[in-house]
Parts: structure tokens; sequence; C-alpha cells
């Protein structure tokens, strides 16, 4: 990074005695003596002269260096604490429950070489026991009986790809990892059924994705077995006059409903659980002292830096004047705050509190800018986190120890994706070439980029921002969150879905600067799903089922929201895509000989209905495209 730091001076030591001893030569013109060279203690002189000079023109030069702190100061603009790592953690349980179990927030997991993470949320996993099952076809929602080797049943009969068999559990299932074993009638299941069907659960609005955990098999004996990551909101409803907490299970195609042998049971069991962490711990209740009720008070506290961007995880101010604990709201300066507002300001790095102060008007009235601190109040600090750093991007596996124990023993735990997010503090001289961005957007969004620009200030954890004009005073700003390792290759859609969190944070920070009339709306892209059928043919002596992986991937990553496109930054918003498109990105598929159709079918993600084929997609200004399923069949020479 270049160093913009102004060079007042930039003459060397060497220059500075050189010149000196020409204006000596000089001096002695002026007095009409003979020109000579210096003696030995003139020369000392002007040496010396030349060394506190040039020490002063160092001083001079550092001036520049010296005001960039007071002068960001000024400006209200603060260096950016460490970023904090984030994963998911798995906890194995022993054997499957038989009782419900609490995991509660705090749970502190480890690796080898020492560095922590701390569980975000608290967590009740209940047992896993299926007392209903229905069908969902053609004909409408229908009980079915248990099935049984001597009752079994046809998952989807001989309907649509629309059909879907539902599994009824007796309590929902949030968050846990609930594994289904099936048997099935002749041995053998088809090998397309694990790539073609589709696990999802009901979250009171709609049906949410199920991720069939990787490495999970269906066996080719007689029975199956897979693993299923159940999203963090599953709820009960009632299907065909049962109530259940439902899980439906639906094919992609027609043909694999209808090859499907006879099903003759189907078992349920909770056997993990999946919850968020961060590389930070927690510090519970901290008293901070006792408040003197001079304007601007700081309090300091014992465990800087501070991080604040922890989903769900508010950091809380109280004080005690004697009759209650009263809470305070931390905001990022007192600019808007008025006399009555209890408003602090926290200073992440430093770790300091402060309190509003007291400013002199022109009509020289004293102005407070929020609340007087009440003079011997105590002061508490609850709920905060400290940590961060890049040491908490941590690989995939590495935090396998368990330092908290859990109310059953034997629990392994594991983190199934490496950890992300991890930064180090943003130093002085970051914050000094990013700060003319802050100061053109001057805390006002009013154009595009200045949205984009406030926003990924607000969350700077999003992987793309995007702001489109919809109507005459509305903007919508369109966020993606950032995906895991792991998520990056083919992302279901409720991982491309930003929190709630991460969306409230966004429209809070934007609310109070937004151009007065512009309606302003904070969501994710629309997702248009995508479906591709391919016919080509791969070379003499090429592998055809490497080739048909490749040619899959190159789809994956072509179409993808984040890293697909021509040139790799994400495929455009509204760009619609064709057939003709896809063809030429085959042909660059190594193997590839000759691609002879492509067809493209428009998903429905939410119901996953598909479209009769078509040769273009067109999308929506606001809309992505996300794929679903691709299929290649490959023919050889």
């Amino acid at each position: 990074m270049t160093d913009q730091t102004p060079m007042f001076d930039d003459r060397t030591f060497s220059e500075l005695a050189d010149q000196a001893r020409r204006r000596f030569a000089e001096r002695l013109d002026e007095l009409g003596a003979a020109r000579r060279d210096p003696n030995a203690a003139e020369d000392a002189v002007l040496t010396a002269c030349a060394l506190v000079v040039d020490e002063l023109v160092h001083r001079l030069n550092r001036v520049g260096e010296q005001l960039r702190g007071p002068m960001l100061h000024l400006l209200g603009l603060r260096p950016r604490p460490a970023g904090v790592a984030r994963t998911h953690v798995r906890f194995w349980f022993p054997e499957p429950l038989s009782q419900p179990l609490d995991i509660p927030r705090g749970v502190q997991i480890a690796t080898d070489s020492g560095v922590s993470f701390t569980t975000t949320g608290a967590l009740r996993v209940n047992p896993a026991r299926i007392v209903a099952t229905a069908l969902d076809g053609d004909g409408g929602q229908s009980l079915i009986p248990q099935i049984s080797d001597e009752n079994p049943a046809r998952p989807f009969g001989h309907s649509s790809s629309g059909a879907a068999l539902l599994v009824g559990l007796a309590e929902p299932a949030p968050g846990a990892v609930v594994a289904l074993s099936m048997t099935w009638s002749g041995g053998a299941v088809p090998a397309a059924l694990r790539q073609e069907t589709r696990w999802q659960c009901w979250d009171g609005a709609g049906w949410r994705r199920c991720f069939v955990r990787p490495g999970s098999q269906w066996l080719p004996e007689r029975g199956s077995t897979l693993l299923l990551d159940i999203p963090t909101r599953h709820v009960v409803s009632t299907i065909a006059g049962r109530r259940a907490a439902w899980l439906r299970w639906q094919p992609a195609r027609a043909a694999v409903a209808a090859s499907l042998p006879p099903l003759h049971g189907i078992t349920a069991a909770a056997v993990g659980a999946t919850v968020g962490a961060v590389h930070a711990r927690r510090i519970a209740d901290e008293p901070l002292g006792v408040l003197d009720g001079e304007p601007e008070q700081r309090l300091r506290l014992r465990h800087p830096p501070v991080v604040v961007d922890i989903p769900g995880q508010a950091t809380v101010v109280e004080t005690d004047a004697g009759d209650g604990w009263l809470p305070w709201t931390v905001v990022a300066d007192f600019a808007d705050s008025g006399p009555e507002d209890r408003h602090v300001v926290l200073d992440q790095l430093a770790g300091e509190l402060r309190f509003g102060p007291a400013v002199r008007e022109v009509d020289g009235r004293t102005r407070r800018y929020g609340a007087a601190a009440p003079t011997g109040a105590l002061v508490r600090i609850r709920g905060y986190w400290v940590g961060g750093g890049v040491e908490g991007n941590v690989d995939r596996g590495a935090l396998r120890r368990l330092r908290t124990p859990l109310p059953i023993p034997g629990v392994l735990v594991e983190n199934l994706y490496p950890a992300t997010g991890g930064t180090q503090a943003e130093t002085e001289q970051d914050l000094w070439v990013r700060a003319p961005l802050a100061v053109q957007a001057g805390g006002r969004a009013v154009t595009g980029s200045d949205y984009e620009y406030l926003a990924r200030t607000a969350a700077p954890h999003a992987a793309r921002v995007h702001c489109v004009a919809a109507t005459s005073g509305e903007l919508r700003l369109l966020v993606i969150p950032a995906l895991t390792e792991e998520q990056q290759a083919r992302p279901a859609p409720e991982q491309l879905q930003p929190s709630a969190d991460m969306l409230a944070a966004i429209a809070d920070h934007l609310e109070p600067r937004r151009v007065m009339g512009v309606h302003l709306v904070v969501e994710p892209p629309h997702y248009q799903g995508i479906s591709v059928l391919a016919r080509i043919s791969a070379g003499r002596g090429a592998d055809p089922a490497a080739v048909t992986e490749h040619a899959v991937d190159a789809l994956y990553a072509y179409l993808h929201p984040l890293t697909g496109g021509r040139d790799g930054s994400g495929w455009p918003l509204g760009h619609p895509v064709s057939a003709s498109e896809l063809m030429g990105v085959l042909h660059r598929v190594d193997g590839v000989t000759e691609v002879h159709d492509v067809e493209l079918y428009a998903v429905d993600l939410a119901s996953g209905a598909q479209d009769p084929a078509i040769s273009m997609i067109e999308l929506v200004p606001t809309a992505l495209l996300l794929s679903v399923d691709h299929h290649v069949q490959v023919s050889t020479a």
C-alpha cells in the first residue's frame, strides 16, 4: 500500500550539508573575503547545523502523520475492530435421544492448538419419532397407514414429480440431525434416488430445504439410511387432519417416482444437533465503576477489544442510582442524541465506554448530547463479547475439543465447515485509505453507490450488495451473504438468504441516512431456479463418468450467483440465460467433442414445480439464477 503522507521537504542530510558549505562560500563573497574551504572547526559547525535542520525536516515531514489521527477523529471515523470468524459446530450424541436435550448458549469448543469458539444460542433437541405418514399427490393430501413389512407402501404411487411423501414427527426438530432409516422391497434402491429427490421441512410459512449431510449413503442392500440437517425453524402443522412436525420427501422427476419399489418401513432418530459458534467469548456481567456526573465521562472495560456484530447478541449497558437498573442504548455517536436520551458510545478497539458531552452553543447556553450521567450511579455492562482475528479462520474439523460439559456424557463435536470471517483490526493507515469513500458518502445515502457502501459498512460479511431502483421513490437493496467453502460449489436457496439480523442491521443503519421521500427495501434477490438437460458427445477414450461430472460442475460454476457469469464475479442481476450460451460453456469442457442439445427448465424453488423445456429464461431486474439440478447425457464415439 502506497504511503500517502505528504513530504514538506525531501532534502537529505548530504544535500543540507552541501548547501551549508555553499552558503559559507557565498557569505565570504558578500564580505569581500577570498574564497576558501572551511577549516575543520568551521566544517564541524556547518555539519552540526545541517544535522539540526535535518532533524527539523524529519519532524516537519511527520506533521501529516501526526495529524492523521486527529483528522480522522474529527471526521467521526474510527478503525474497524477485528472481524469474528463464524462456523457451525455439530454435536454427535453417543446414542439416539430418548429424552429432550438442552444445549445451552456459551458452550466452548476448541482446536488442539487452543483456538476457542463459543456457541451463540441455546437449542433444545427433541427425540425424533414418526407418528404419521401421508401422501401429497395429485388427488390432495391423505394419511396412509403405518408402513411395515405387512403393509408396504409406494412412496409416491404413480403420481407426477409434484407428488411427495410426508413424514410427521411427534415434535419439531429445529437444528437437529435426524437419521432416517428405510427398508425397501427388492433390495437395491435406484442410484438416481440420491441426487433426484429433495427433503424439506415445514417452517410455518412454507417448505424449507433440509440439507442431506455429505457422506450419507443410500445403501445398496435392502435398507437405506440418510442424515438430514433440519433448519433452525421447524414447527407443528396440520396435514390431512393430523398435527405433527412434518417433513416432505419429493422426487425431482416423475420417472424417479414411478421407479421406486414399495417401502416396507421408515424410522427416525435424533443423532446430533448443529449450533452456530463464533471465535469469541462472552463476558456475562462486568461492573465498570461509579459515575461522577461530569460530562463525557469515560470508563474502561477489562477485556478489549469488544465484538458487537454477533447477530442477536446486543451489548447492554445499565446504571443504578438506587432506584433500580436502567438500560442505556449504545450508539455510534452523539450527533443525534438529545439531552434526555440515555445514550453511550462504545469504542470497541480501546474498550472504552463514553457518556455524552456538554457543548457550549453560539448563544452561550450549554447543550447536552445524551443524558447526564447520574452522580454516584453504578455502571455495569452485560453480555458483551471479546475476540476476533484471522487466527479464528480454522479448517474444517479443527474444532473437536469440547471444553464445556453437556448434560449427557460421550458427546463428540466437530465443525463441518471451515470458519470464515476472521479479520485483523483495521489500522490507522487502512482507515486513512478508506476515509475518502466514507467522506464522499458523508454519512448520507444519496447515490446507489452510497447505499451500497453504507450497507457494507453495516454488514461487512455480505458477499454482494446491489442497489436497484424499483419504482419512483423506491429503492431495493439486494443483499447476498457470504458462503462457506463447503456451501460454495452448490448452494441451497436457504444458504443464500441473509439472516434477519443482517437485514435489520443494514436497514437500521440506512434509515437515518436515506434521502427523505425514498422508500428503502432491504431484501435478498429473487432466485430463479434453473435445471439444465444437455446431450453431448465425448472423445474416443474419454471416461464418460468424468466428462459428465466436469460438465455438470461447469454448469453449476457458470450459473453461480456469487462466482458465476463470464467474469466470475457472480451472475449479473436480471441477465437472461440462453441454451446457446450454455452450449458454449459445455464446448469448453475437457473431453467434450460436440454438444448436441441443451434444454432449460425454469424451476419454482418453493414448490419444486418445473416448467416445460425452453431455449431462454428471462429474469426480472432483481433476480439471479440458482441451479437446482443439471443432467448431462454423454455418448462416446
